[in-house]
């Protein structure tokens, strides 16, 4: 690959991710990509934690940007430094929804209708009772995550955990 100036171009993800770990949070450049088919190959292996640097799935969010005709991978840590994983019964539904939502073929979408779900449960909505839409596979799969992440956590709360 080469880089806008036809140079030879490296993209360290190693340096990124460790940049990431100094600043939760933040959206960090991983580096540009010659298209956006190999721009989103990248940034789902980062997501589901299949590139050696950002090993582990659901700690780092990575999505695509345009950007002057090349594509650039960013990068977003999710965890505090020194901070430990919360245990898997009392994580919020995001991040326990996190490598689904990742491995999901519409990530951005699935997220959002998650978002919405939850929403609407919040707001009193009977989420487990309203007309399901089947011709819609990836809502019907937010709303079931989102659903099981509220009985997760109710489950937790019932057993004397906070959450």
């Amino acid at each position: 690959m080469t880089d806008r100036l036809g140079h030879s171009a490296y993209i360290d993800h190693a340096a990124t991710a460790a940049r990431a770990k100094l600043h939760p949070g933040e959206w960090l450049c991983a580096g540009s990509y010659e298209n956006g088919n190999s721009a989103e190959k990248a940034a789902r292996r980062i997501r589901t934690g299949e590139t050696g640097s950002y090993a582990r799935i659901g700690v780092f969010a990575a999505t695509v940007r345009p950007a002057d005709g090349f594509p650039e991978v960013w990068v977003r840590y999710l965890r505090a430094p020194g901070q430990p994983a919360k245990p898997l019964d009392m994580r919020p539904i995001e991040e326990v929804a996190a490598p689904r939502v990742a491995l999901s073929g519409d990530a951005g979408r699935f997220q959002a209708l998650v978002s919405s779900a939850l929403a609407r449960y919040a707001s009193g909505e009977d989420v487990a009772t309203e007309r399901c839409t089947w011709h819609d596979p990836v809502r019907v799969a937010a709303d079931i995550e989102a659903m099981a992440g509220l009985r997760r956590l109710r489950q937790f709360r019932k057993a004397g955990g906070a959450a």
